[in-house]
């Protein structure tokens, strides 16, 4: 941690799987790194699905590869359920579409 941030990020891998879909980022705020796991010094990166509405909210998070680490799990859905936002696809008639987005997300404790 250093000035009390912490880095914390969305790695896009599936852009072209949301067709028309922009990334998104999850809008990571300072708190989101899990007290017990920065304390435990747990960095790690996992690899999660969400669908994504019509509306742009993701939703029905699913770990696919874990950190190794179960509250960085968790926080990773939390956090991406929470905030993420993205600019729905598209249905081959031009209207609003779901689909489904895959992604990383890395937590990284930075040198102190």
């Amino acid at each position: 941690m250093r000035n009390g941030k912490v880095a914390l990020c969305v790695i896009c891998l599936s852009c072209g799987l949301l067709a028309s879909s922009t990334c998104a980022q999850a809008g990571r705020q300072d708190n989101d790194y899990p007290t017990e796991s920065l304390k435990a010094g747990e960095q790690g990166t996992v690899e999660f699905q969400v669908d994504v509405g019509v509306d742009g909210r993701a939703s029905n998070c699913v770990v696919l590869t874990s950190s190794g680490f179960p509250r960085l799990d968790k926080a990773t859905c939390d956090v991406v359920i929470r905030r993420a936002r993205f600019k729905p696809a598209t249905d081959k008639d031009g209207g609003p579409a779901k689909r489904v987005f895959k992604s990383k997300m890395n937590w990284v404790i930075p040198n102190r």
